[in-house]
């Protein structure tokens, strides 16, 4: 069974890479979906929503990836 520490280290690893997508131009957009879905999925499990632990510079992290694509559409 995979603990919230567990989810934790994957959503601040997940979030690291993401950000680190959207610091470089030239990115596979498709990636940086897929790195988003995870995020968002993982953020969306009881285990994590029904924790005490901050999210928020989760939720920012996919913010930031969400905004840099749509900036790519424009």
């Amino acid at each position: 069974m995979v603990t919230l520490a567990q989810y934790i280290t994957d959503l601040t690893n997940g979030c690291d890479y993401l950000d680190q997508m959207v610091s470089t131009s030239n990115q596979d957009q498709t990636r940086i979906k897929e790195i988003i879905d995870g995020i968002e999925y993982q953020l969306s499990l009881p285990m994590v929503t029904e924790s005490d632990e901050d999210l928020n510079d989760f939720h920012v992290s996919v913010a930031a990836g969400k905004a840099y694509l749509a900036g790519l559409g424009d």
